[in-house]
């Protein structure tokens, strides 16, 4: 959960009183995962539910901060190491691109409707930028190649590979 307060004081407060109504009720209060954050100024943000919540200032109004959330690097670390395990292993070599495509696709369009909104352009660029690499390397692997072979892995062998895009979701302006 996460508890919005004032002040420092006003958050150890209810800190203190979650942890006596949790341990009325035979739980408590994971001491690893549980901290007291200033977001006021944007140096620190927290991370909840795989996405990470910051104070952003605004390019466009200086002065103005905004709320902001993308994915947490765990929930990127998680995801590049799915596409790993399903593009490096030698013994998928005998399969085809495609096959591992096919694979793929669901992964990585579950992980990009769940963190579609919010922030996460960057995020689903440098995922989709190390999908295409490590595809790239299968296919070089494959074909008995050194390296990425980036000459012949253009936009065009991207697309016609069939892999999922990433997009973001843009949410109305609300007037």
């Amino acid at each position: 959960m996460v508890i919005l307060c004032e002040t420092k004081e006003k958050a150890e407060e209810t800190l203190r009183r979650i942890g006596l109504i949790l341990e009325h009720l035979g739980l408590g209060i994971n001491a690893e995962k549980t901290r007291i954050v200033y977001v006021g100024d944007g140096k620190a943000g927290f991370d909840f539910l795989g996405f990470h919540f910051r104070n952003v200032e605004s390019w466009r109004y200086r002065g103005r901060r905004y709320a902001q959330m993308w994915p947490a690097r765990k929930a990127m670390k998680a995801i590049r190491g799915r596409i790993k395990e399903i593009t490096a292993p030698r013994w998928k070599l005998a399969q085809g691109i495609f096959k591992i495509v096919k694979e793929l696709n669901p992964v990585i369009r579950g992980w990009g409707n769940y963190f579609r909104i919010g922030h996460s352009t960057r995020c689903f660029y440098a995922v989709s930028q190390y999908l295409y690499e490590q595809l790239a390397l299968y296919d070089s692997k494959r074909r008995g190649k050194a390296g990425r072979r980036w000459e012949t892995h253009d936009n065009t062998w991207q697309k016609s590979l069939g892999v999922v895009s990433l997009r973001t979701q843009w949410l109305p302006a609300v007037s």
